[in-house]
């Protein structure tokens, strides 16, 4: 070796708390999901929506108004971890019509 550490390149102290990590996000996952299942207990939940809105705004920096009905489509998934604990995630995503360039001329 030439004496410069290239990224990428893993000792062996960072191997090992890399591997501890790892080891410990699977017991943090796994131990919750078999005590769930012992007890016939929903693991997941969630769903998705239609949602519907109005917005209305200035761009300043396009020099455009935005204003209308705003539709979309969001959902949501969660882990139960035990009873008190939940790990999840959400998303959406949100549409607005606008007139074209050619229409506002």
């Amino acid at each position: 070796m030439d004496g410069v550490e290239r990224v990428g390149d893993f000792e062996g102290k960072e191997m090992k708390r890399l591997l501890k990590y790892i080891i410990l996000s699977f017991l943090l996952i796994i131990i919750p999901f078999t005590q769930n299942q012992a007890q016939n207990r929903q693991r997941f939940d969630g769903g998705m929506m239609v949602h519907t809105g109005y917005l209305h705004g200035d761009l300043t920096a396009l020099n455009h108004k935005a204003e209308g009905m705003t539709f979309g489509l969001g959902g949501v998934l969660r882990y139960h971890l035990g009873n008190h604990f939940r790990l999840g995630g959400e998303g959406y995503v949100s549409t607005l019509k606008q007139k074209s360039a050619e229409a506002l001329n």
